[in-house]
């Protein structure tokens, strides 16, 4: 029954925080990982950017509804984003190598931020389609340079501790987020999410600026 599904899945998280045998728990070094410079400006950079995702998600279908648009036309503005964003990460494996990060990290929060800002005027389904599709690329490239500069910026040994940062509060704005823009959206309108991440992600390029290569 769900009951008991429910209680084991509250087990599980306990059962992975127990250290292994001879080993100490690792709460307090992870933590600590927010004492570097280069991991803390990612981690805002990543929940900005993460929160934006969450933002699209929960704005278009109250827009679509409110220009009366059917659920199909409103699933097929959501498809554009996930294959925007699919797409996006299948390419940019070819060309990795060669990119800057912070230069491409900068220019993702660029144009996710000016898409945020007209998406409310963009007209109709195909508006609202190609307005979804480059919110798509735009975000959708950065989780896996934010995963590359995470791995890289990490002190050796603590790489998983900084990856599963990045997974807690990640997942703290997926749940926290989706509120806030509700309240935000009755109060204001419909748009409102997208305009406060796009402030957001304004505010998201200082500590996108002072990303550092490792080396450095």
């Amino acid at each position: 029954g769900f009951r008991a599904a429910f209680v084991f899945a509250a087990l599980l998280p306990l059962a992975a925080s127990l250290p292994p045998s001879g080993e100490p728990a690792s709460f307090r070094s992870a933590f600590g990982l927010l004492r570097h410079t280069h991991l803390r400006n990612l981690l805002l950079v990543n929940v900005a950017m993460a929160a934006s995702w969450d933002a699209h998600t929960f704005t278009v279908p109250v827009v679509g509804h409110a220009r009366e648009l059917s659920a199909s036309a409103i699933g097929l503005v959501l498809g554009s984003f996930a294959v925007a964003s699919t797409l996006v990460r299948l390419g940019i494996s070819s060309f990795a190598q060669r990119i800057d990060e912070q230069r491409a990290l900068l220019a993702a929060i660029t144009l996710a931020t000016g898409t945020l800002l007209i998406y409310a005027w963009l007209p109709g389904t195909l508006g609202m389609m190609a307005g979804s599709a480059l919110l798509g690329l735009a975000l959708g490239s950065v989780q896996p340079m934010v995963l590359s500069m995470l791995h890289q910026g990490a002190p050796p040994g603590q790489q998983g501790q900084a990856m599963a940062l990045r997974m807690l509060f990640t997942n703290a704005a997926t749940i926290a987020m989706p509120v806030g823009f509700g309240f935000l959206a009755a109060a204001t309108t419909t748009a409102a999410p997208m305009w406060l991440m796009a402030a957001l992600l304004l505010a998201a390029r200082v500590p996108a600026r002072l990303l550092k290569p490792p080396s450095e």
